[in-house]
């Protein structure tokens, strides 16, 4: 199951489950850097050279966010639910990570939007986005995108 926590026009949250009362398995975060791709965004990736590389018009980072090491097959997964959001778009470049966090401390993101900007700041930085949330009005969690 598949349960968004929060869209901005930057980034959105969602919470990975089993069932709809089951706890969390994964979160992942989609990471929009509104610029075109460079060769650095796939570095990491090392079979990955510049002869491969093709810049595109914006680039995302899927984060998948995990409480322990992940087999290959839940990176696999994990990979098709990202690329369900992100696959299609014609000049849009996308990488997916996979980073360890402190679950006890994810599972406050839920009780509203500090506890929100409070927990996933700091995974902001530790992957290298540029982009912070800055507020959140608990009043917009009632619309479909939260500014």
């Amino acid at each position: 199951m598949l349960h968004r926590l929060v869209i901005t026009k930057d980034l959105e949250l969602f919470e990975i489950k089993e069932s709809l009362y089951a706890d969390v398995d994964y979160y992942l975060l989609l990471l929009d850097y509104h610029r075109p791709s460079v060769f650095q965004d796939f570095s990491f990736i090392p079979s990955f050279t510049k002869d491969d590389f093709c810049a595109s018009e914006n680039y995302i980072k899927a984060v998948a966010l995990c409480k322990e090491d992940i087999s290959n097959e839940a990176k696999e997964e994990l990979y098709e639910i990202a690329s369900g959001f992100l696959e299609d778009r014609e000049s849009c470049a996308w990488s997916m990570i996979y980073k360890k966090v402190d679950f006890d401390n994810m599972s406050n993101i839920t009780d509203g939007s500090n506890a929100l900007i409070q927990i996933i700041n700091p995974i902001l930085d530790e992957v290298g986005y540029p982009y912070k949330i800055t507020s959140l009005n608990e009043k917009s969690f009632n619309n479909l995108v939260q500014y």
